[in-house]
């Protein structure tokens, strides 16, 4: 599915462990409940869509675009934020991306702090 342009898709609750998503455009799409473990989503465009209850765990999700993004109770838990950017995402809390993989490139929220062991 790498590069799939799949704006305004209805995907709750998909099961997309491992998929290949690089550089997909999921805006807009609603994902709330999908499981994306250990997927990669490098450089995908996740602007505006709904990832309530995601997993994300272990996913590479390096220079994702998260603008407007719901992300209340989203799993980043060992996700790789490297470069993502957070600007603009609804209903983050700090706690879940405490224990993700960030770094000084990862653009989080205005209000947060870059977690004290990211590099």
């Amino acid at each position: 599915m790498e590069g799939a342009i799949l704006c305004d898709a209805k995907l709750e609750g998909a099961i997309l462990c491992g998929a290949n998503l690089e550089g997909a455009i999921l805006c807009d799409a609603n994902l709330e409940g999908a499981n994306f473990e250990d997927s990669n989503l490098q450089d995908a465009n996740l602007i505006g869509s709904n990832l309530q209850n995601a997993k994300l765990a272990g996913a590479n999700l390096e220079a994702v675009l998260f603008s407007t993004a719901n992300l209340q109770d989203a799993n980043f838990q060992e996700a790789n934020l490297s470069r993502a950017n957070f600007s603009g995402c609804e209903n983050l809390e700090l706690q879940q991306i405490e224990p993700a993989i960030g770094d000084r490139t990862t653009i989080l929220p205005e209000n947060f702090k870059i977690p004290k062991h990211w590099k």
